[in-house]
């Protein structure tokens, strides 16, 4: 099975993801939240993930899913109790039920899936290797899709794994050298909650850190790659204008 068939395949499962068609059709609930159309068409279109993209991308695609999925769902519970039991929802906002939670977890155990899978389905680099070496040259719109190509396979091929590479040697480092100041046990809450937030505040600067990191890298490149584009054949940076008056001299001196 080539990409192409596998691309039309995709395209026919997400047709439900996208339109709601027919799975509103099929209301029953199997528990709250969670519909027999939903339940369905999630084993459906896992079914059809692995078969698409192999027993082992599957695996990591289905452990993004999870990691990605959790802490929407866990987070928004949290969030959704925590305003119920301060009573904040007395006039202005009314609490979430789990049925809405259950839901969405079965949504984005969907629908992310099928994202990630167009990703794995693609070969974006077997295309940009068509594109470079087309006998024909490339007009703008095809230089436009090297661009992207270029930029899109950087990012998740290089920048990516990189930065994975990096938080897992510090994640190592911090393990061996652990903070003793994040023990908080029989200290008094006030003192607890201040090493928390410390804590909470170092990693939204860690992260932001990386997140800094992450643009940089990917864009640190397109520069050059825009100066080697423009170099192909049928693509010349320069207006109409300029192009007659460089064909009209090349006329006169071969005449």
């Amino acid at each position: 099975m080539d990409w192409k068939t596998r691309l039309v395949i995709w395209t026919i499962i997400s047709i439900p993801a996208l339109t709601g068609f027919p799975i509103d059709r099929f209301s029953v609930e199997i528990v709250g939240g969670v519909g027999a159309g939903w339940l369905g068409y999630s084993i459906l279109s896992h079914t059809a993930i692995s078969n698409m993209v192999g027993y082992r991308r599957y695996v990591w695609i289905l452990t993004l899913t999870v990691w990605i999925t959790l802490p929407v769902v866990l987070g928004g519970a949290l969030i959704s109790s925590l305003i119920h039991l301060t009573q904040l929802n007395d006039m202005t906002f009314q609490a979430v039920r789990g049925a809405h939670y259950l839901k969405l977890c079965i949504t984005m155990m969907t629908v992310v899936p099928l994202a990630m899978s167009l990703i794995a389905i693609i070969p974006f680099g077997k295309i940009e290797q068509e594109l470079l070496f087309r006998k024909t040259g490339l007009s703008r719109r095809q230089v436009r899709l090297l661009m992207f190509l270029r930029v899109f396979t950087h990012i998740l091929y290089s920048v990516i794994p990189n930065v994975l590479d990096v938080l897992r040697e510090e994640g190592m480092i911090r393990n061996r050298f652990h903070n003793p100041d994040f023990q908080t046990t029989g200290l008094p809450l006030h003192r607890r909650c201040r090493i928390c937030l410390d804590q909470a505040g170092l990693w939204t600067r860690y992260m932001r850190h990386v997140a800094i990191e992450c643009i940089c890298s990917s864009v640190q490149y397109i520069p050059l790659w825009a100066v080697e584009l423009s170099q192909l054949a049928e693509y010349q940076p320069v207006d109409d204008h300029t192009n007659n008056r460089f064909r009209s001299q090349n006329d006169e001196s071969s005449e």
